[in-house]
């Protein structure tokens, strides 16, 4: 059985994890070169937040722009998930919940949005021809769309908590 819970919601409870999310976009635009317009950290509504930047000039810049929430947001949660490893491993204190809050915000946010996956495409799309590279980015587009349209069965809960659940393991700390 899914449970639907309204977007607008999840973003609200898991807002760490949006606002870090947008943020790494930001940094990608930036260290790509490229202008960012405008950054909504995080808003009640659909999207969450967003970045309006200049288009990207290359195939590394798009899926930089595109992938690094992914990258950043899952680090985030791994250094959370070791820090609460360390300091909280039975996460029966305020702290231990906190920082389990914490590292699963940041982990629900850290898949792509479909968004995210449509610019990535369009870019591949409209530049493959001149950068030959750019053809990798058609299947990355295509798993990045599918594992976003797949929050609808929580797929990024469960990512999140599988991170978690892994670190946890890895450094269990008795």
């Amino acid at each position: 059985m899914v449970v639907f819970i309204p977007g607008w919601l999840i973003a609200l409870v898991t807002f760490p994890g949006v606002i870090l999310h947008e943020y790494a976009h930001k940094i990608a635009c930036e260290k790509s070169g490229l202008m960012v317009y405008e950054v909504k950290y995080f808003r009640l509504g659909n999207p969450a937040g967003y970045v309006l930047h200049e288009p990207p000039h290359t195939f590394g810049q798009a899926l930089a722009i595109s992938m690094f929430p992914l990258v950043v947001n899952t680090l985030a949660e791994v250094i959370v998930s070791i820090v609460l490893a360390f300091l909280d491993p039975y996460t029966r204190s305020p702290l231990g919940w906190f920082l389990v809050w914490l590292a699963i915000s940041f982990g629900m946010h850290a898949i792509p949005s479909t968004e995210d996956a449509k610019s990535l495409y369009r870019y591949c799309k409209e530049n493959w021809r001149v950068e030959k590279k750019a053809i990798l980015g058609f299947p990355i587009a295509a798993i990045v769309y599918v594992l976003s349209l797949a929050k609808i069965i929580w797929i990024d809960l469960f990512y999140a908590i599988g991170v978690w659940s892994l670190v946890s393991m890895l450094f269990h700390v008795v």
